[in-house]
């Protein structure tokens, strides 16, 4: 499986080592630390995790497959804004359009890339879809 890294690590309960396959418990915080520092530098993570079954399942869900996984570990990859974005970006905030972004990316990866195209500054906000969706409708609103 592949994936977000907070997604994966929630789904894993063992991680692979140079020692073999051992309890994944007291790791995670130290992996999310260290794939949020490659993301906070504009830097693409996404983890992988594997699961072993003994035999094939009758009947295949997420739920079924996608526990107890065996993290192996993740990748940090660059994928840079095409070079036309920064001068939409300027052409749209000049034309007073409000330039927000949504993606999947991590948040730190995300206030990045926003901030080198032009479209993040000063006191602007970035949330996850995790905070958008406890928001009140006033809240959202501002």
């Amino acid at each position: 499986m592949k994936g977000a890294i907070e997604i994966i690590l929630d789904k894993s309960s063992h991680i692979l080592t140079d020692n073999g396959v051992k309890a994944l418990d007291n790791s995670k915080k130290e992996i999310l630390n260290s794939a949020r520092e490659f993301a906070s530098k504009g830097l693409r993570v996404l983890a992988i995790a594997y699961r072993e079954l003994e035999d094939k399942p009758r009947k295949i869900s997420s739920e079924q497959i996608e526990k107890d996984l065996i993290f192996i570990g993740f990748v940090a990859m660059i994928d840079p804004p095409r070079k036309e974005v920064c001068n939409a970006v300027k052409l749209a905030k000049k034309a007073a359009i409000k330039v927000i972004m949504i993606t999947g990316d991590q948040k730190e990866t995300a206030v990045y890339i926003a901030k080198e195209v032009g479209i993040m500054s000063g006191g602007d906000l970035a949330i996850t879809g995790d905070d958008l969706s406890k928001m009140s409708d006033e809240e959202l609103i501002q």
